[in-house]
């Protein structure tokens, strides 16, 4: 089985750039300025990211996904990629759990993600309920708002950590500031 493992932006950024968004307009950054169902803040631009990838032969990354803090108790999941030679086989799923984790450790109550629109079967297949659209607003569309809400029977963590803990990073290393 393979391990989903924190990365950084700077080995995510060039997936993205040259394979889920080839020829993308808008520039390419962490996180983004899209809210939940009503427009752009532009501080969610600063808001700390968590990236994970799953490694295959040659340590070449095979799959990739982020999330960030969006609102109170919400999270959005991002750039969810998964090379074409290895679909089919639960990356995706693996890199999900691993999404819902973070977001459980930090005390997040609700995921959301943007997926094209024909993804929509296995948005559903990973516990995404909630479903507004199709959406054809942003580049790559059409696109769906995808909500889940998140209990302790999604996440394989105990309890969340408290909010005065949220400086941490994902993997225990304690970094300056918070997630917001």
């Amino acid at each position: 089985m393979r391990e989903v493992v924190e990365i950084d932006f700077k080995d995510v950024y060039p997936i993205w750039k040259n394979d889920l968004w080839p020829g993308r307009k808008s520039s390419i950054t962490k996180t983004s300025a899209i809210k939940w169902r009503r427009g752009i803040n532009m501080d969610y631009l600063d808001r700390k990211a968590f990236f994970f990838g799953i490694y295959g032969k040659d340590d070449l990354l095979i799959a990739v996904c982020s999330c960030f803090p969006t609102e109170m108790w919400e999270f959005r999941m991002r750039g969810l990629w998964v090379h074409p030679q290895y679909r089919g086989r639960g990356l995706s799923r693996l890199l999900v759990k691993k999404i819902i984790d973070c977001v459980f450790i930090f005390g997040g109550k609700k995921l959301w993600s943007l997926p094209k629109a024909d993804l929509k079967p296995l948005y559903i297949k990973f516990g995404f309920s909630k479903f507004y659209g199709p959406v054809n607003k942003f580049e790559f569309g059409p696109h769906y708002w995808a909500m889940m809400f998140l209990s302790s029977a999604f996440n394989s963590q105990k309890e969340p950590i408290p909010f005065y803990l949220r400086g941490l990073k994902f993997i225990g290393v304690i970094k300056k500031g918070g997630i917001f």
